[in-house]
């Protein structure tokens, strides 16, 4: 529901695109930290381990598909916006669609699973990068 509004009388693309936005804006820096504690543990034993050209390459790739799909996710937003005839600029910044139908929750939600492959792919490529990062310096700093 939407105000007073049902959602059943909305194109399926309006009613598949709700949720995602929210999804992804939500659980990302959950995510974030859960596999930033998950990444550090081999670190422990291993600290060089984080600095391999195979993690590294790991965390960037899986950053970048992460970036593709918050992309995917905030063009289909805004395409959901505009069928609704509420016309609103494209915008990387998941506020722009927070009073929209890709804002809300909804048990039809098709692209909830975008954003939270978004959100995933986000955390675990950050999360990678960040554990490097941690390592590098406390490499530098502590010998």
């Amino acid at each position: 529901l939407k105000g007073n509004r049902r959602i059943e009388h909305l194109a399926p693309s309006i009613v598949s695109a709700m949720g995602g936005m929210f999804c992804c804006m939500c659980t990302c820096p959950l995510l974030c930290v859960g596999c930033s504690c998950v990444a550090s543990l081999p670190t422990y034993c291993f600290p060089r381990l984080a600095l391999h050209p195979a993690w590294l390459a790991t965390g960037i790739l899986h950053l970048l598909a992460g970036i593709v799909f918050w992309v995917v996710l905030t063009f289909t937003c805004q395409e959901a916006v505009d069928a609704r005839s509420e016309p609103l600029d494209w915008s990387l910044s998941p506020f722009a669609y927070q009073d929209s139908y890709c804002w809300g929750s909804s048990a039809y939600a098709e692209y909830t699973q975008l954003g939270m492959l978004a959100a995933l792919l986000l955390g675990v490529g950050a999360s990678l990068l960040f554990v490097s990062v941690i390592v590098k310096v406390v490499e530098k700093t502590v010998g």
